[in-house]
């Protein structure tokens, strides 16, 4: 077979391999589920951006007055929001456009594992690498799971990753008049584009090339177009947020305070004293938090995982890769172990004060494990390529089967959380339009639901006296989201089953699906009070 003929199937073969991705991710499509909180926050500031209303003038003086709520910090990311809402408007206002931008960059992303394959070793590794992302559960979920960050920040940190990579293949006398130039300016651009999303991900491309230095033993001049890419984003976006605030470092504060914010306000922190003057602080999760999670354990039985049982392989990948000494995993296994060791241990701040040094462990989340997927993907295909090949077509079905499985139950978990709130919006559009009555959880999500529109009045049911709302429907019960904000709305629900109008009239109730994974959770009733 020819070279060129080879290449065309290669190429077949990773069509099919999006095509079979993209099918998994329709048919588990999850959208807009309020996944603890953070999504609802980002739909709130896709309204801002839609009715023009995003603004940061309100951030003046925040060195003086410093008292930032944890969730500011979600609105300083336009790459996520504003790409968000570009497809959101352009596509029709509905949950697949809005989760649009997401299934594009993880499609985007398989076709970057396979060329990140074939570049460090060769196309098989490729291939097998852009086939285990179509069906891992992680990117499966968060690629229609509307606008998270986690995916999209994985894939910048991964392309950064590759144009630097690609770069070191260049050996030139002149680095400054070659392809390396480009490429390495390229690949500056791209952490920029990554900070748009998510500004951690200077501190995790900060650790990987920093080892890379360290390793290789080398520095080169060349180096510096990484950082003048960067530049190319982060000046524009100062000089933005200096002209809306009067802070040219308006993104550094507003993550300084609200981590704080979450820290010692938010969140009561667990404190361990490892000597008299140094303090060891953690939330939103234990120290080895992940060391447990990524092999599954603390999900649900009921709901599935995220990780399915890729972990177990990968771990059995880095040691065959160490055992074989290839030279071409090494930085493979540095980016992976590296991140993974920040993700567990790394401080998201470290405060010093006269009392001494108090070391705050970084927040914890599964979603923020989408940083060591390329890598552990990589690993992966490299193992199972150099095995023995009946083993590894076991292995690749066992991980395939108990994927599909565990996408299957967490999509079904996710998705029943907020069923309720899709189902009474789109039974509230065929109804004559009046006032609607919500509790604060529900406002931005049924604002969403109605596409932003105006034309339906939302109020809020939340210390308001219910005996003065007339002509109006009131939404009582119902889910939110996984986890979220059940006390509220079981407090508005106690208030109105205490105090109900024998004048307001049932119209519908929604039996809750969510009721299978959560016992207590309550079916949601519209009302109508009359005039």
């Amino acid at each position: 077979m020819s070279i060129k003929k080879a290449s065309h199937k290669t190429y077949q073969y990773l069509a099919l391999i999006i095509a079979f991705a993209l099918i998994l991710r329709l048919i588990f499509f999850i959208g807009f589920v309020n996944w603890h909180g953070d999504d609802g926050v980002y739909i709130n500031y896709l309204s801002e951006i839609i009715e023009n209303k995003l603004r940061f003038d309100d951030y003046r003086n925040l060195s003086q007055d410093s008292n930032v709520s944890y969730s500011a910090v979600l609105r300083l990311r336009p790459m996520l929001l504003y790409t968000t809402a570009f497809f959101f408007t352009l596509l029709g206002r509905n949950e697949l456009a809005t989760a649009f931008y997401q299934i594009i960059l993880s499609t985007f992303g398989i076709i970057l594992i396979f060329h990140f394959g074939k570049m460090v070793f060769d196309k098989k590794i490729g291939l097998l690498a852009a086939f285990l992302l179509a069906f891992y559960p992680l990117d499966v979920i968060l690629a229609t799971t509307v606008i998270l960050p986690d995916l999209p920040l994985a894939f910048f940190l991964g392309l950064a990753l590759f144009l630097f990579l690609k770069a070191e293949k260049y050996k030139t006398k002149d680095a400054f008049k070659s392809k390396k130039t480009k490429l390495l300016l390229l690949s500056g651009i791209s952490i920029g584009l990554g900070y748009l999303i998510k500004p951690a991900i200077l501190v995790f491309i900060s650790i990987i090339l920093f080892l890379y230095v360290l390793v290789e033993r080398k520095f080169l001049k060349s180096y510096i177009f990484i950082v003048l890419g960067l530049s190319l984003i982060l000046i524009p976006e100062g000089i933005f947020y200096y002209s809306q605030s009067g802070d040219f470092f308006l993104n550094m504060h507003l993550q300084i305070d609200a981590f704080r914010d979450k820290y010692h306000i938010f969140e009561t922190p667990i404190v361990l004293n490892i000597t008299p003057n140094i303090k060891f602080s953690y939330t939103d999760g234990t120290p080895i938090f992940y060391a447990t999670s990524l092999f599954g354990y603390g999900f649900r039985e009921d709901a599935g995982n995220l990780f399915g049982y890729f972990y177990y392989f990968v771990v059995a990948a880095i040691i065959f890769s160490l055992f074989n000494k290839d030279k071409r995993t090494f930085f493979i296994i540095l980016w992976l172990v590296s991140l993974f060791l920040y993700l567990e241990f790394g401080p998201v701040l470290v405060e010093l004060s006269n009392e001494g040094i108090n070391y705050l462990l970084i927040f914890k989340n599964n979603k923020y494990t989408s940083i060591l997927t390329f890598p552990a993907l990589l690993l992966l295909s490299y193992f199972l390529i150099n095995i023995n090949r009946s083993i590894s077509l076991i292995i690749i079905i066992i991980l395939l089967i108990t994927s599909i499985q565990n996408v299957a139950l967490f999509s079904e978990f996710t998705s029943s959380a907020i069923s309720n709130v899709r189902d009474a919006a789109a039974f509230l559009k065929e109804q004559p339009k009046k006032d609607i009555w919500v509790d604060p959880v529900s406002y931005g999500m049924f604002k969403y639901h109605f596409g932003f529109n105006q034309d339906y009045v939302l109020k809020l049911l939340y210390n308001y006296d219910i005996d003065k709302i007339k002509d109006a429907y009131i939404l009582d019960g119902g889910s939110r989201g996984v986890y979220i904000h059940y006390s509220m709305i079981e407090n508005i629900h106690k208030e109105i089953i205490s105090r109900l109008p024998q004048s307001w009239k049932i119209i519908k109730v929604f039996e809750n699906p969510f009721r299978m994974f959560e016992k207590n959770s309550l079916d949601m009733i519209i009302y109508y009070a009359p005039q």
